[in-house]
């Protein structure tokens, strides 16, 4: 028989081989290529035992080509579907039991696509001896592999929504509490602030956006009568405005502080970040004039490829510390190596044993520095100085045997800038004479873990005239008179100088 009645005869058979043989390729090209988020875990041992299924299926196939009907091949491609859902539910390394299940429809989904190649083929069965027929036959297996690559669009655009997703969602912070009760810790309000030893500085802009809000509605820069705090001219500076922040992750505004003002802030803040992304601002309680600022910044940096919980404490100058690390477990190469890929480390050239090391996430515009580095005498130049290797040192990777651990942050703090509360300012305009800071608070909330960082901060700033209404109280010597329209003279009047015609209270 010659080759070509063999293949005729065995048609569907072949052409269910050639479709299977063609996904088997697109599937590990695209694992091993292009190394899309949608298979983020698989270690070159599930690769070659993947490799290893599909030959020996296609072995199989081909010895039993005589025997093989269409209604078996199809049964065997399922079952080769359900075991490697299986190996990757039991095999995979990651901790998401929703992204096994991700993973294993991803790779079923292949497989019935595999089957219904067959079934295809058994359809055209009756048509093979049509030119045309054949022709598009010999075309399935190219047609196979551009579905399989583009199922990989929708699939990688939900495992990136899941991604982000995941890293979105905030864990419980396990320090929750207002600035004031730290101890070795301070929230600054500008960058000017001096190091020292033993002390966490915090900082974050929208304190400044607001800032500089409330110095746009006043028409001038904030001074204060008396007993100036230091902050205030570094935060009359303006160091930092909405122009060194991505537009999509931060509001800031001001106006009249009233009723309505506090539902544009709400209604604002839920249309660009989503429902329930900070705790409702609370409308005046009160109706004498004031003026409101507010900004908030909500920043999520996510890994592409999650780095390792570590199982052992950090030790950070003395005091042990969860820290998250290169993944090590077993299966963890093709791990290690993405993970790797996201770290750029460099090196200050005059200073010894200092690094500094970016940690790439997903939004490549945002930079995720860490530097172990001698401090300088603020922490605004320690900034100044860390940005000037960044932009002029060489990135390296990580050597092969290198490590990298970086201690984890999970913190939820409230600061009440106190010192700018309660004195009056010093301002030029009439109509502002006699006005104080009435609320001067922010808020910072920051995660950073092997999943990404997440940052999000807001902060509230109120103006209001300190000189109070008096309340009208004829409890001294007053005029009552009574008069038509504007004549120059009452038809009635008394001076009450004494209580002697006045009612007197119920016994």
């Amino acid at each position: 028989m010659t080759v070509k009645g063999t293949f005729v005869k065995h048609k569907t058979t072949i052409l269910g081989i050639i479709w299977y043989i063609g996904l088997q390729l697109s599937i590990l090209f695209i694992a091993s290529f292009f190394e899309i988020a949608s298979i983020p875990y698989l270690s070159r041992a599930q690769l070659y035992l993947l490799c290893i299924l599909s030959l020996c299926c296609i072995s199989v196939s081909l010895r039993t080509a005589d025997q093989v009907s269409l209604k078996g091949l199809s049964i065997a491609t399922g079952l080769l579907s359900t075991v490697i859902a299986l190996i990757l539910l039991t095999g995979l390394d990651c901790y998401e039991w929703s992204l096994y299940m991700i993973l294993a429809i991803f790779f079923a989904v292949l497989w019935l696509i595999a089957a219904s190649g067959i079934v295809l083929a058994g359809i055209i069965t009756n048509k093979w001896n049509s030119e045309r027929s054949r022709k598009r036959c010999f075309r399935l297996p190219l047609i196979t592999i551009l579905c399989a690559v583009l199922l990989q669009i929708p699939i990688n655009m939900a495992m990136t929504a899941y991604a982000l997703h995941v890293s979105e969602k905030l864990t419980a912070p396990l320090l929750t509490c207002r600035a004031s009760e730290l101890q070795s810790s301070c929230v600054v309000p500008t960058l000017q602030e001096t190091i020292t030893s033993g002390t966490n500085l915090i900082w974050c802009a929208p304190f400044q956006l607001a800032w500089n809000e409330m110095t746009d509605l006043l028409g001038e820069n904030i001074r204060f009568a008396e007993n100036e705090p230091d902050c205030v001219a570094a935060l009359n500076h303006r160091s930092v405005t909405g122009e060194f922040l991505d537009e999509e992750t931060y509001l800031a505004f001001g106006g009249p502080y009233t009723e309505s003002f506090a539902d544009t802030i709400n209604r604002s803040v839920t249309q660009k970040f989503g429902i329930g992304a900070f705790p409702p601002v609370a409308p005046p309680i009160d109706h004498t004039q004031q003026l409101a600022a507010f900004s908030y910044l909500s920043v999520n940096l996510p890994f592409q490829y999650a780095f390792e919980r570590s199982n052992y404490p950090m030790i950070f100058n003395g005091t042990p510390v969860q820290s998250f690390t290169i993944p090590f477990s077993n299966g963890a190469n093709i791990r290690a190596e993405r993970a790797k890929r996201q770290v750029a480390i460099m090196y200050p050239p005059d200073e010894e044993n200092s690094f500094i090391v970016e940690l790439i996430s997903r939004k490549t515009d945002h930079h995720l520095l860490l530097a172990k580095i001698a401090p300088a005498e603020t922490l605004e130049k320690t900034v100044k100085k860390t940005c000037v290797y960044v932009d002029t040192l060489e990135r390296r990777a990580l050597d092969t045997n290198q490590g990298l651990e970086v201690p984890l942050f999970n913190f939820d703090i409230t600061r009440d800038y106190s010192e700018l509360t309660g004195s009056p300012l010093k301002l030029t305009r009439p109509d502002y004479a006699d006005w104080q800071i009435g609320t001067a608070q922010q808020n910072i909330r920051f995660q950073l873990d092997e999943r990404g960082a997440v940052l999000k901060s807001n902060a509230f700033l109120v103006c209001f005239s300190c000189m109070a209404t008096p309340d009208c109280i004829f409890d001294e010597p007053f005029l009552l008179m009574l008069r038509y329209k504007d004549n120059p003279m009452p038809y009635f009047a008394m001076w009450i100088d004494n209580a002697e015609i006045l009612v007197e209270p119920e016994l």
